[in-house]
């Protein structure tokens, strides 16, 4: 087994994987969270015995499918910056880089004038660019054959 450094990826493949695991991640939740929209709905349309217990079995789903979506979301930014930049992603890395997105994102869309959105993303730029920056800044890793991708 060969031993050798790996970079990372570059910004612009970085970016690259930050808008697809945004955009991916985003349509997977949307998939996944519609049947659920309309269960959640229809058991409160309906009424049930018991709405405090159907509100936390409601909540629990909908941070269960947050997570997922966020795991999701870190997955695929990991494969498309590596494969755009040609690079090795650990995981890590890339959950650490889409999480810290979402807090810039949390903390700076709403301070971004309406005229800041830009189409398909919105103000959620400004976390894309603290993603791709987290993702393309790492220190190069040592990575044997058997551990590439």
């Amino acid at each position: 087994m060969t031993e050798r450094l790996r970079h990372g990826p570059g910004f612009a493949a970085s970016l690259a994987g930050a808008v697809a695991g945004f955009l991916a991640g985003g349509i997977l939740f949307a998939i996944l969270a519609w049947p659920f929209a309309l269960a959640s709905w229809a058991a409160l349309a309906v009424g049930t015995a018991n709405t405090a217990e159907r509100g936390g079995q409601i909540v629990l789903a909908a941070l269960v499918l947050l997570l997922v979506q966020v795991l999701v979301t870190a997955w695929i930014t990991q494969q498309v910056a590596g494969l755009a930049g040609d690079a090795w992603v650990p995981y890590g890395r890339s959950l650490g880089a889409v999480v810290l997105g979402a807090v810039a994102t949390v903390v700076t869309a709403p301070a971004l004038p309406a005229d800041a959105a830009l189409p398909l993303v919105g103000r959620s730029w400004s976390g894309l660019l603290v993603a791709a920056f987290v993702l393309s800044s790492g220190r190069p890793a040592r990575a044997s054959a058997a551990t590439r991708r």
